[in-house]
């Protein structure tokens, strides 16, 4: 209801008054423009962030909002944040510029499935202004986005596509980097159809994301690392511990070298390594090191297929002149010709952390197989959805021109990747 200026109850539908003839006014609707307006001006007046960490679904709310916390990533105020998912944020009280938008209902199949969620992404009205206000809004190639999302859930795998198709527009020239966690190999059967739509829908248009690094959730329970206080690291924490690496080793201006190789490769999906706290006096050198983070690949890999090795390296200070550039470009040199011998091309990033300890984080990050090989299970539990669904494919928020698409892009890919194998 609104009031008349003589006080007099209408209801809204109506233009004047029922009882006196007066004009009615909706207060909300007459100084809703200005307050678009100078929410628009609020935005653009920000200063720009190089780096953007957006998280989508509930696991990447989680993850971001760790990050947020102070001094949980050691990048200060390099970061600005965004979260996109189906229920709010209850509190952002974490001293960083981050935004939230809610996409569609935590009740709605958007949360279980990647189309629905796909189709609430794309019409969120509230979703490029937040990424305007994260700083994407010129083509700067120095900017960094990298994204983080759970494939197995409807929000992350049908968000993060839209999300990034968005920062492209908003940013053509930008640098981008996922952290993807694919479901176990006893998830259910549409939480894979998620993680394999999800993944084909990263890899179009270009695609949109210079390195989607994989990982399996299955495989977090083989590996453990220690932490700067000896603290075992294992589980979930594991997903913690390469995101810090990536926010730390891919940040601007550090990324560009990254994007540009892997564009040129375009070996887009990658396998991350980990070796994390190992000490350098009981490993002897950084060879061993790297030895050990590809015993146990975080998800499905032929070593034989590896065509492009990346590291990220992160050393005590005290160590810093140990581990030179140079000792490290040799010893990953030495460690691809007697692991990985198909590497053709190669790229360290080391940073340096404070503190007194002589432990080594490693992560290796190794491009160039196949997706029927990195996700096998995704790939079989998708080809049994095909062929059960029928025309039930609305149910799901797709269409099956849709997922023949998806199938397309992956084979595309892994025929892409085949003949970067053959050719040498």
């Amino acid at each position: 209801m609104i009031r008349c200026p003589d006080r007099h109850e209408n209801p809204q539908t109506l233009a004047h008054c029922r009882v006196c003839g007066l004009p009615l006014i909706d207060p909300l609707r007459e100084i809703g423009p200005f307050i678009e307006n100078l929410r628009a001006r609020t935005i653009l007046g920000m200063p720009k962030s190089m780096n953007v960490l957006i998280g989508t679904g509930s696991v990447g709310k989680k993850l971001v909002l760790e990050a947020a916390i102070p001094g949980n990533n050691g990048q200060g105020e390099a970061y600005s944040y965004l979260i996109a998912d189906s229920t709010a944020v209850s509190d952002l009280a974490t001293g960083k510029t981050l935004f939230n938008v809610r996409i569609g209902d935590a009740g709605s199949h958007g949360a279980l499935f990647c189309g629905s969620a796909e189709h609430a992404a794309e019409g969120d009205l509230a979703l490029v202004p937040a990424l305007k206000g994260c700083g994407l809004r010129s083509n700067d190639d120095r900017q960094t986005v990298i994204l983080v999302t759970a494939l197995g859930g409807g929000t992350g795998s049908g968000t993060a596509p839209v999300v990034l198709r968005h920062c492209h527009a908003l940013n053509p020239g930008l640098n981008g980097f996922v952290l993807a966690i694919s479901p176990g190999e006893d998830e259910s059967v549409h939480a894979h159809v998620n993680a394999l739509y999800g993944l084909a829908r990263l890899l179009d248009n270009g695609p949109m994301s210079d390195g989607v690094v994989v990982v399996q959730y299955d495989r977090l329970k083989h590996v453990h690392g220690i932490g700067n206080t000896g603290e075992e690291i294992k589980g979930e924490a594991l997903i913690t511990s390469i995101l810090q690496l990536m926010l730390s080793a891919l940040r601007s201006p550090n990324s560009m070298k990254f994007s540009r190789l892997n564009r040129a490769m375009q070996t887009h999906v990658l396998v991350p390594c980990l070796a994390l706290g190992r000490s350098l006096k009981i490993f002897g050198n950084l060879g061993n090191v790297f030895r050990s983070a590809l015993a146990y690949p975080l998800a499905p890999l032929i070593k034989d297929n590896v065509t492009i090795s990346y590291l990220l390296l992160r050393i005590p200070r005290r160590l810093a002149q140990e581990c030179t550039d140079n000792l490290v470009a040799d010893e990953l040199s030495a460690f691809n010709r007697k692991y990985l011998p198909g590497v053709r091309a190669m790229l360290f990033q080391t940073t340096i952390v404070e503190g007194q300890s002589d432990r080594i984080d490693a992560c290796l990050l190794l491009g160039g197989d196949s997706i029927a090989n990195a996700a096998p299970a995704a790939r079989a539990n998708y080809e049994k959805f095909r062929r059960q669904l029928g025309d039930r494919w609305p149910a799901y928020g797709l269409t099956e021109e849709r997922g023949r698409s998806a199938e397309q892009l992956i084979a595309s890919y892994d025929a892409r990747m085949e003949e970067l194998r053959e050719s040498g």
